[in-house]
């Protein structure tokens, strides 16, 4: 222990400037979405604070690291850090175990200021880890919006909103997820600690456009989130851009445009992917949808299965399902359909679980399809607006316009049977792909 981390009541005056100093550096680091770095640097803020006995600046390291967690896809230690701000922030007796001496008006500044954030992070965390039509999600979201009257934080109401439509989607009720999305865009000042997040909304309601094949207008929508996300009054404009940026490339690369995040400025932005596992999914998943444009099966199959596998290990169901839907929608287009079924099995039962029936309904698209879109569309691609087929175009959007391999279009070329080695393979790559814990793989032995 040095001599900065001597256990005194407050802390010294040395130690305090040190863990100043820690808080600084980490600040520092956010805008620039170098998160890893700054959640080890307040992980260290919270170790001397708790021996230096300085309960605010252990309560920010708390916070902080709560926060960062979603981009490191560590989603139950978010959920642990929340659980944990929440009882600090609700009994005041537990900080006083950190800091016996904390001054009244701070803490009672803390409860103020920092407790509806502390919900906002758990019904995030809960939401990525059950589900977010899940009955946990529900119960925070409602927890939550009572803290904000609380408290007085009426512009965090907007935060629950955004989780709102979050679960309005997962119940596959469209027209509310829109209206709550709509309600976030229509919002003019009066932001909470979180900035503006109309970029956000506006690239939720884009999402939403695509899922139901309006192409247009979701390429529309997501190039107005684009320009949002630069505005002065969005508090990170770095992570606003690359989110939109990487939720967009889907969207052009699925109406068969040309991509711009691959090889354009947004993708010079990235800080190293080990900072933001977040984002380093992302951009697998936009690979593998321009390998599965390139009709590169076993390239977008291993991209897929390794995301499959890695986040099932970090618990993280809500984004697993969609890299489930993806790696189904391969198999299907490549012949595949034993293997996608069997796949789908397992997403069938965790979703019924998560009570995500947006979910649900884009497998059965998929598995009802003649030719399935590789982004597991609401409806069939037959239906979608907007596809412009840029160069010779991938082969499953030629299938629609004139045919694959001589055939009439709307005949499938291949078919269950395609692959000769399929059955054989099929268990080599359920067993690589693996299942969340606690599903059964179901189907046929």
């Amino acid at each position: 222990m040095t001599d900065g981390e001597q256990g005194v009541e407050g802390g010294s005056g040395e130690g305090r400037a040190e863990l100043a100093s820690l808080l600084a550096r980490a600040g520092d680091l956010i805008p620039l979405c170098q998160f890893s770095s700054a959640f080890r640097l307040y992980g260290e803020v919270r170790r001397r604070a708790k021996v230096q006995q300085c309960a605010a600046e252990y309560i920010w390291g708390t916070f902080h690291q709560m926060d960062l967690s979603q981009y490191l896809l560590d989603f139950p230690l978010m959920r642990e850090r929340a659980v944990e701000l929440i009882a600090l922030l609700e009994n005041e007796e537990q900080a006083r175990q950190i800091q016996p001496d904390l001054p009244r008006e701070e803490y009672e500044s803390f409860v103020q200021s920092l407790s509806s954030c502390a919900y906002e992070n758990l019904a995030e965390a809960t939401g990525q880890l059950e589900g977010y039509n899940s009955e946990g999600m529900h119960a925070c979201i409602a927890d939550g919006l009572q803290i904000c009257r609380q408290t007085g934080k009426l512009g965090c109401i907007n935060c629950f909103r955004e989780y709102a439509s979050y679960v309005y989607l997962a119940a596959d009720d469209a027209e509310i997820a829109a209206h709550q999305c709509r309600l976030v865009m229509e919002k003019d000042g009066d932001w909470s600690n979180r900035g503006d997040r109309r970029w956000l909304a506006t690239v939720r309601l884009a999402w939403l456009d695509a899922l139901h094949g309006r192409f247009e207008r979701a390429i529309e929508g997501s190039g107005r989130a684009l320009q949002l996300a630069s505005a002065e009054t969005v508090t990170m404009s770095l992570e606003a851009r690359l989110t939109v940026g990487l939720l967009r490339e889907p969207m052009l690369l699925a109406a068969a445009r040309p991509p711009e995040f691959s090889g354009g400025p947004l993708e010079t932005m990235l800080p190293p992917l080990e900072e933001c596992p977040l984002f380093e999914y992302g951009v697998m998943l936009n690979r593998a949808m321009m390998a599965t444009q390139g009709e590169d099966w076993e390239e977008a199959v291993e991209l897929l299965g390794q995301w499959d596998q890695r986040l099932q290990r970090c618990r993280g169901t809500h984004l697993w399902f969609e890299v489930r839907l993806r790696l189904i929608a391969v198999h299907l287009l490549a012949g595949k359909r034993r293997v996608a079924e069997r796949l789908g099995v397992q997403l069938e039962q965790r979703a019924r679980t998560a009570h995500d029936y947006l979910t649900l309904r884009r497998l059965q698209v998929l598995l009802d399809a003649d030719r399935p879109s590789p982004l597991a569309l609401v409806v069939p691609l037959l239906r979608a607006t907007g596809i412009e087929v840029w160069g010779e175009g991938p082969r499953w959007i030629r299938y629609y316009s004139r045919g694959v391999d001589g055939g009439e279009a709307g005949q499938v070329s291949g078919g269950e049977d395609a692959d000769v080695g399929e059955r054989s393979t099929e268990t080599e790559v359920i067993s690589s792909v693996g299942q969340l814990p606690g599903v059964e793989s179901g189907g046929e032995g």
